[in-house]
Formats: C-alpha cells, structure tokens, sequence
C-alpha cells in the first residue's frame, strides 16, 4: 500500500484530562498562548512517561523543538486543542489555495498558465484541491514536520509568513504559514510514500551519515496498526549495545524533546504515541521510512493535467459511528494488477471523520468501487472522484442510504461512469471535466427513470461530448449544467454556464456536445435528445461571468 499520514492530533492534558506520553517538556510560553491553559498543559506533560532522547550524541543538525519547531498545536477539524490555547477557530486554519496549489505543482494548476501574478484553478484543480483539503480532517503532521525542517534549513524564512518574526516558535498559527503547511501536507498525496520506507537499522545507519549541522535533510514517517505519523529528526543518541534514540520534534506535543527508540540488533523501534484525543497510549513499532526535506520542498507532478499515466481514485471523507469498508475490483469483480491501495492512516473513531483509502489504477484500466454502509444506522454522503489526467469523472453529492450499499464503475478509456446505490437513495450528480490547456469544461449532470438509482453518463473527450442515459433505455429525464473557463486575450478569466434539460422516451439519451464552446462561441453548446431515427433539439440556456 501507500501509506498517506492523516495524523490525528494527540492529547492535551490541560485540554482533554488524559495525560500525554512524555515527560521532558520547557516552559517556553507561545506568543499570544493563554498562561492558564499552556501551564496546565506543560505540567500534565512532566508527570508523564518520559520518552526523551538519552545517550551520547553521534549526529546533530542543532535543531530542537524550541525554537525550531511551532508553538501550536498539529491541528486536524474540530481544532479544539489551537481553539483552546489561542483561541483559533474551531474549523481550523485555511488549507490549499490557488497560490499554493501553484507552489506545488506548478503553474498548469492555474487557467492563466503563468508562474506569478493571478491563478485562477482550473476546474480540475480546484476539485482535486476541495478534495485534498477535505482529506486534512484528521491532522496535518506531514506538513509540520517537513515546513519545520524547510525552515530550518533556510529553505523557507519565518519572515516570509510573518514580518519581524525570526524563529519558528515565535511564528503563530495564521493563514501565510497554514497555506505552506497544508501545502506540504499535500505533497505526500501526489508521491508513493512508501517507496521510502527502511528499516529502523537502516533508519539510524542513514541518519547518523547524514545529519549535520544547519540542515534537516528527512521528514520521518511511521506506520503501525493504529495509525500513522511524521515527525521531524533532528539528532542521533547511542544507548549503548547497538540502541539508539533518534531525537525527535513531534508537532503533536510542541517544545517537548521526545524520541523513536531503536534496537539496531534486533532491528526494531518503538515511539510512544496516542491517536485518539480520549484514547490511551499506544507503543507504536511498525513501518519507519525518511522522505528526503527537498522531495518534499520540490515540484510534484500533476495528477490531473494531461499526460498523467495512471487513475487516482479519491473519496470524500465522512463523519460516522460505524466503520466503512471500501473495495476496489474490475468490472468482473476481480482484483486489479498493479493498483496501489492508500489506506487511511487515521484509526476510526466513533462520530468523527473517517478518511477513505486512495486507489491507484492504471490509466486505461476499468474499475468498480464499492462503498458497504450496511454497519451504518445513517446514511453516507460522499463524494467520488477519478482523475485520468486530461478529464475527470466522478459523483457528487452521493448518498447511500443507512444499511445499504454503493458502487461506482468507471471505464477510463471510453469516459463511461455508472453510480448506482440501494433503491431510495440520492444520487446527487456525476461530474465531467475536459481540462484542455487553453480551457476547460466542466459538466455536471443527473437522470432519473423508473427503473431503480441508478446514474449514468459518458464523456467522449475526442468529440467533446457529454451523453446521459438511463438504465436499460427506460423512460425518464435528464439534465445537465456545464462551465466553461478561460482567459480573455485582457487577461481577465472568463467564466460561462450553460444549462439544459430534457425528458427522455424510451431507448433515448441526452447529448450535451460541447465541442464549439468556447472564447470565439460562447453560446457554443448544442444539446439534443439523440433516439434512433433522429434527434430532437433541446433549448439551452447560458449565464456569463465576466467580459
């Protein structure tokens, strides 16, 4: 698997009553912290296990939590434990925008295709930014860990997210340095993480060559059964008969010394972790892996512009009671060759978001997903969205009722996509996006007949064509609403919709051709219900934004 690193937010004594999982803490008050809270906090911390560094230091880059590290919290959504010290909102602070989307991927994220000045997403972006934000419910460790080394390298300056500040301690939790960090959270959904991955001897062995002063040249990521973290390293302490501590800076447990420890004989760690705000202590002792800082740092590749060689199948996540399992097969039901399961990192937990995993197929290779609620006493609302790097394909808004069961089939190479669901469902809308380089189109669209929920609909990219349809050609309706982005020769983006909806006899389909919208023909759509022995015209109403 690929493993992604939602990070749940660790406890706070001062903020939950259970007692965090270390001992050796400074006294070091945050700008703008509330002394009350932080002070309670810092003593719940001492009279905990203590998990600090022990032993003589054979690697050092200098870096240490305080002030290396941030004085807040590693915030997930609600943020109670940022709320509580700072009084920061309970949603969180801001996550991706278009400049950070720019920061890392590029400027083929923005419809004016320029490195600086205005981005506007295209629609393709932004759904894939919505997205990725939305995975950042559970936490943003990664995104911590690595921002703090960047910053201590002098790959990144406090002062560029903060005028005067000079340390990252001193920075404080606002939206210029959520924006980085939310951006190196993304980071890892566009890599295989796990190409990283090495054994803890070999994670000490890599560690004591290479740090040295001045520089943090590695993000460290574990993975156990309970979930999955990434912390930042910063030195190497021999115990004695081949164990060592790696020192640490946790963004869970700010301005603390923690520590992994390493058995290099026997070839295994252990890290003191709690993954759950009410949850006990838990030894964590399973995958170990070091993303190099500048990975991280550089430009990653673009799942859905075009030239992408495979499919990233993402999820919405959900708040639920009951755990929801999730399969990927063929459309025969069998398992894919060379697909890649991201499992959620996050553990469950009762009434809380849970994050879905991530699959990874081959470009032209088709696919179901099913989504099992039959544990759920409610329904599940989620979003599914395939992204084959030129068009995307999804569902929006899609509900399988309490008890039930939904399943999502896509063929890539024709654009086909089928949602279907228990009877009684909602099935919200399928979306289409043609993210072509000078514009892009985006199309959403519903169709209803007798014959059970069911939603179907085909993107022809080569003809520029949306076609909706009912199961078994049943009598029913159909409707879609299509965007249109682009920028004006001023620079300007421009933004058109067009809207169309028809009724459709038996064996019909609504066709929604695009293919001479655009600057030159705005008014550019032709929709017709297509049936054999001929077409029927269907009116199509438009709205424009901008010149």
């Amino acid at each position: 698997m690929r493993g992604y690193l939602a990070c749940l937010v660790t406890a706070v004594v001062a903020l939950t009553g259970a007692a965090p999982a270390v001992a050796d803490i400074g006294d070091n008050l945050p700008p703008d912290a509330d002394p009350t809270v932080w002070r309670n906090y810092v003593e719940g911390y001492r009279e905990a296990p203590d998990w600090s560094p022990r032993g003589t230091i054979v690697a050092d880059t200098g870096f240490r939590a305080h002030p290396d590290g941030f004085s807040f919290f590693n915030n997930g959504v609600p943020d109670q434990f940022n709320n509580a010290l700072f009084g920061s909102p309970l949603k969180g602070p801001k996550n991706l925008d278009a400049e950070a989307m720019r920061s890392l991927m590029g400027k083929r994220v923005c419809a004016e295709k320029a490195a600086t000045g205005p981005c506007t997403l295209t629609l393709a972006a932004q759904q894939w930014m919505d997205s990725a934000n939305e995975s950042m419910a559970g936490g943003h460790c990664f995104g911590f860990a690595s921002t703090a080394a960047e910053l201590f390298g002098k790959m990144l300056s406090p002062e560029q997210f903060q005028a005067g500040v000079t340390r990252t301690y001193d920075l404080g939790l606002r939206t210029p340095i959520s924006r980085q960090i939310a951006r190196n959270m993304a980071a890892q959904f566009t890599m295989n993480v796990l190409d990283y991955r090495t054994s803890p001897r070999q994670a000490v062995n890599l560690l004591k060559r290479s740090l040295s002063a001045g520089s943090v040249p590695y993000t460290l990521f574990i993975l156990w059964s309970g979930g999955g973290h990434a912390l930042t390293p910063y030195a190497v302490f021999d115990r004695g008969d081949g164990k060592y501590d790696i020192g640490v800076y946790d963004n869970n447990y700010p301005d603390a010394d923690r520590a992994i420890r390493v058995d290099t004989v026997k070839n295994t760690y252990e890290y003191l972790v709690m993954t759950t705000p009410d949850g006990e202590p838990e030894i964590a002792k399973g995958v170990i892996g070091l993303v190099p800082t500048d990975v991280i740092a550089q430009r990653q590749s673009c799942p859905f512009c075009p030239g992408a060689n495979e499919t990233t199948v993402q999820l919405k996540p959900v708040k639920t009671r009951v755990p929801i399992k999730t399969r990927l097969t063929d459309l025969d039901g069998k398992k894919i060759k060379g697909a890649v399961v991201n499992k959620p990192t996050n553990p469950w937990r009762p009434g809380q978001r849970w994050e879905f995993p991530t699959y990874v197929v081959p470009k032209k290779q088709d696919f179901i997903v099913t989504i099992n609620a039959r544990r759920s006493k409610v329904p599940v609302r989620t979003n599914v969205l395939a992204v084959t790097g030129q068009f995307t394909v999804g569902t929006r808004g899609a509900t399988i009722p309490a008890r039930g069961v939904g399943a999502v089939g896509l063929v890539p190479e024709r654009g086909l996509i089928v949602y279907g669901a228990n009877k009684g469902s909602d099935l919200g809308a399928l979306t289409f996006v043609d993210n072509r380089p000078a514009l892009q189109v985006e199309v959403r669209a519903r169709t209803q007949s007798a014959g059970g929920p069911f939603l179907l609909g085909q993107l022809n990219e080569r003809r520029k064509k949306v076609v909706l349809f009912t199961p078994n050609g049943r009598q029913g309706s159909a409707s879609a609403t299509a965007t249109l982005l682009f920028v004006a020769p001023s620079g300007i983006p421009v933004t058109v919709r067009a809207r169309a909806a028809a009724l459709l006899p038996r064996n019909a389909r609504l066709v929604f051709d695009y293919s001479a919208w655009g600057p030159k023909d705005r008014s550019g759509v032709v929709a017709y219900v297509k049936r054999k022995g001929g077409r029927t015209p269907v009116d199509v109403t438009f709205t424009r934004v901008g010149p």
